[in-house]
């Protein structure tokens, strides 16, 4: 019923009636593995799912999981080549319900677990927990980085994700007038190359997108309370198309992996935006 629900959902039915009549057909019955006629009604999700508590869930989630990575799926390759495992953290609210969810980025993305917050500005909190739970659940090693938007370049993420779990950390944010390290970043992209540290440059045609962009990235930056030292890319963006067509946007990416390029950190920037 747990899978039913999740593949429903998934392939946008929006309501337990829609996803009645999806379980009638044949290939849905197929997919779930079930003889029976009838999977699961309308009426059985509302008897069933208010007594399924979150191990239940979690263990759905988990088995979806390894679904998905038995079909070879779970991993990204990168521009420069480079097959990783990458997943994404956000917090969101439904039915003044805040939570934290953590997916699995690929062609096949998989949401691997969340956890409840106690409100609105906990969810850094939430994160954290369902961080660890993630790599105590799928062990060590299960992702080579961790995604998060501007609230999660902290002191606390960043020695979470290197000294604790040895994963890395990558963050997209605009907030450049809040981050003393996006401002140093911003000040040596544009100084004279003779005057700063070696900086590197790339710019193209994005053909799936739909846009041309320019990147800045360096290395050599840290943050208050972290010892490693951190990359730093400036990516400006301009659409091709659509109703933005000529409009710069300008975006940062934050990373603990020195060793990704800038053409890597343009792509994942934009892969995070799968949690959305």
């Amino acid at each position: 019923l747990l899978l039913l629900l999740m593949g429903g959902l998934a392939l946008r039915r929006r309501s337990f009636h829609q996803i009645d009549l999806f379980a009638r057909q044949q290939e849905a019955r197929q997919w779930l593995g079930s003889d029976r006629r009838m999977v699961g009604s309308d009426a059985t999700f509302w008897r069933v799912l208010p007594a399924l508590g979150p191990s239940g869930i979690r263990e759905g989630i988990r088995q979806t999981y390894l679904t998905v990575r038995r079909g070879g799926h779970g991993s990204l390759v990168l521009p420069s080549g480079r097959r990783i495992r990458a997943g994404a953290l956000d917090g969101s609210c439904l039915g003044g319900r805040y939570a934290t969810a953590f997916e699995l980025l690929g062609a096949h993305a998989a949401v691997l677990d969340l956890e409840p917050a106690e409100g609105k500005g906990k969810e850094l909190v939430a994160a954290e927990e369902v961080l660890r739970r993630v790599v105590k659940t799928y062990g060590p090693g299960m992702v080579d980085l961790v995604m998060g938007d501007g609230l999660y370049i902290t002191q606390r993420m960043l020695r979470l994700c290197r000294e604790e779990l040895e994963t890395h950390l990558l963050v997209k944010t605009t907030e450049l007038e809040s981050l003393n390290i996006l401002q140093d970043a911003e000040a040596l992209f544009q100084a004279p190359p003779s005057l700063g540290r070696e900086v590197e440059r790339a710019a193209g045609i994005d053909g799936v997108r739909k846009l041309r962009y320019e990147i800045w990235a360096a290395r050599g930056f840290h943050h208050e309370g972290f010892s490693g030292e951190l990359k730093v890319a400036r990516v400006q963006i301009e659409p091709l198309k659509g109703k933005n067509r000529g409009k710069v946007e300008t975006f940062w990416v934050i990373t603990t992996d020195l060793s990704l390029s800038a053409e890597d950190l343009r792509e994942l920037a934009h892969l995070r935006w799968s949690i959305e």
